[in-house]
């Protein structure tokens, strides 16, 4: 069995590794050794590449943990209804990323998109482009240099939010109710509870959580390329489009072999934290008493370094990001500041009616709050998905005049019946099942 598994997945990176060290001349592969590496320290193209699926990776990271977070806790403390919730939630997760990508393509239209025209008719568009976060009103958030990176991130935020979110459901399930009771009891608040019980609670979760979707996300491509296929100019090329330019539209293998491997060892390092990881939980500790006192002190040590350890990672890609991508770094801050300012204050409005003893107002506080939240987020990962719904109903010509955008007049079966008549459907459909079925 190793030396099955091994041969699968070595095999391909050792060939991987041959084709980087040739080049194609016409119809001729020649041997060049390192030269498509060395020639990777002056291309600017691949830094720019590199910067950016940094930035897409990190961003699309701190914001599917704050959403999927938030989500998963309100979702804990739902008794009613917490089911159809969460498989409301799970839909983006489903959808195809083609139809991801043409949905919010279509809604963030600068002239026809719903996305503007719903900011303007709010007042909300016209405020940001007051505040700043946008250069002009209507924004062009696709074509847009200073937008267009975070309409991607934000398109990879809705479909990774559900992922996230049902991850830390399950973890929030694991944690014994004792712990609460027991915070509780000794006065703490829900910011402590949560900073003191469900963090650490958590930590196994998120640290595995993040590190598959930082994998994914470093590598993704398909979506990227089907929003603004690296534009406009390279400001949201990551590097695997770089790899996919070199090696497909140039078609030099060697280089664009190059270009992956040259990273792979930063897959190589997440992986690694992931095995550590799950290798933690297994580990057996011998008794005190056999203890050597030096591994005791090494221990320790370890304790804290490894308590230090977030505050340090947190710091150096908090610099990071600053260098990499001011405009993004403030924009993100302000979102980032008036979600925490949100949370804070109706946290610190329901442990105060708690603390003076008003337990039906702090109840009533908390629900309100819980639910205003809630259906901001639903609205947020439902909205696209209307879209989609209601353009399966519309006409050939209202689709294509971009008329009634939000409700069909009238609503028709046509894409249906064309769907079906004009193309072999179900052909496609079973060959998505036997690929789907034969891959599980």
């Amino acid at each position: 069995m190793a030396v099955l598994v091994g041969s699968l997945v070595l095999v391909p990176i050792a060939r991987s590794i041959v084709t980087s060290t040739t080049e194609r001349h016409g119809q001729d592969t020649v041997f060049v050794g390192l030269d498509n590496y060395l020639a990777l320290i002056g291309d600017e193209q691949f830094h720019t590449g590199v910067v950016n699926s940094f930035v897409f990776t990190a961003y699309a990271e701190i914001f599917k943990v704050v959403l999927g977070l938030s989500a998963a806790l309100l979702l804990h403390h739902r008794r009613r209804g917490r089911a159809l919730l969460t498989g409301l939630l799970l839909v983006p997760w489903v959808v195809p990323t083609v139809v991801t990508a043409f949905s919010w393509r279509a809604l963030l239209d600068p002239i026809f998109g719903s996305v503007n025209t719903l900011l303007t008719a709010t007042g909300i568009g016209p405020l940001l482009a007051s505040a700043h976060l946008v250069d002009s009103w209507p924004a062009g958030w696709l074509s847009d240099p200073s937008l267009a990176m975070p309409s991607v991130i934000l398109v990879n935020v809705w479909k990774g939010v559900p992922f996230f979110t049902v991850c830390f459901l399950a973890g929030l399930k694991a944690i014994p109710a004792d712990l609460y009771e027991a915070a509780t009891i000794d006065g703490a608040s829900s910011l402590q509870r949560f900073t003191n019980v469900t963090l650490p609670g958590l930590r196994h979760v998120l640290t595995v959580t993040v590190t598959l979707s930082s994998i994914w996300t470093f590598n993704n491509f398909d979506l990227v390329w089907l929003l603004t296929q690296g534009g406009p100019g390279d400001v949201t090329a990551p590097y695997v489009l770089v790899a996919y330019s070199k090696a497909i539209l140039q078609l030099q293998y060697g280089a664009g072999a190059a270009v992956t491997l040259v990273m792979l060892p930063v897959i190589g390092g997440l992986v690694f934290v992931l095995v550590r990881l799950l290798r933690q939980d297994t580990n057996i500790r011998l008794p005190r008493r056999r203890q050597a006192a030096w591994r005791i002190g090494a221990r320790r040590w370890a304790g804290t370094a490894r308590r230090a350890l977030p505050w340090v990672v947190t710091a150096v890609v908090t610099g990071l990001l600053f260098w990499a991508s001011p405009e993004i770094f403030w924009k993100a801050a302000v979102v980032l500041g008036v979600i925490l300012l949100i949370a804070v204050a109706v946290g610190r409005v329901v442990s105060t009616l708690q603390s003076r003893g008003g337990r039906r107002s702090s109840s009533a506080v908390s629900g309100l709050g819980s639910w205003v939240a809630l259906a901001g987020l639903l609205f947020f990962v439902l909205g696209p998905l209307y879209w989609i719904f209601v353009t399966a109903f519309k006409s050939e010509g209202q689709v294509v005049m971009r008329t009634d955008d939000l409700w069909p007049t009238p609503w028709t079966l046509e894409q249906f019946g064309a769907l079906f008549d004009n193309q072999p459907f179900g052909r496609w459909y079973l060959n998505t099942l036997l690929v789907s079925a034969a891959s599980t």
